[in-house]
């Protein structure tokens, strides 16, 4: 409750409940490997602090810190930071996870472009850091996965 009372009126809360089927598949594949990611543990709640496109990640925050009077601290000062457009630098650090419909299984990855093969719109992504890619039809992801690779697509054309 003490995180109601700091952040009322100054953020959205997103609920994602893990046990219901269906529920992480609106997530972009960076926000679900935040969540997923080992430093995380495997206790919830958990926090993940991401732009409302959930392009980039803010802040993370496992359970054990989430129970600290300063983890509220420290998300309120990148929520005023996000208010006055100042981002903080993304976490780097968090491999994607880009999930299949149905979310029965995933891919572990980075973007890398999305082209058009065999008349489908295909997601490749750089899987190791060898370079070697993936490709993975788009409609085959959950409609998280989907729209993070259409924002991050186009975020690749604006940068060219």
């Amino acid at each position: 409750m003490t995180a109601f009372t700091k952040l009322k009126g100054q953020a959205t809360l997103v609920y994602v409940n893990s046990t219901k089927k269906g529920e992480l598949e609106s997530l972009s594949p960076l926000v679900y490997g935040s969540l997923r990611a080992g430093n995380m543990g495997s206790n919830v709640p958990k926090v993940v602090l991401s732009t409302p496109d959930q392009s980039q990640v803010l802040a993370k925050m496992p359970y054990l810190r989430l129970s600290t009077p300063q983890a509220f601290t420290t998300l309120q000062k990148i929520i005023d930071q996000a208010q006055t457009g100042k981002l903080p630098k993304p976490a780097s650090d968090t491999t994607p996870i880009w999930l299949q419909k149905g979310g029965t299984s995933s891919y572990y990855g980075h973007f890398a472009k999305i082209e058009t093969v065999n008349g489908k719109a295909t997601l490749f992504i750089t899987i190791n850091k060898a370079g070697r890619t993936a490709q993975i039809p788009l409609a085959q992801l959950s409609e998280g996965a989907q729209a993070y690779a259409k924002v991050m697509a186009a975020a690749a054309t604006t940068a060219q």
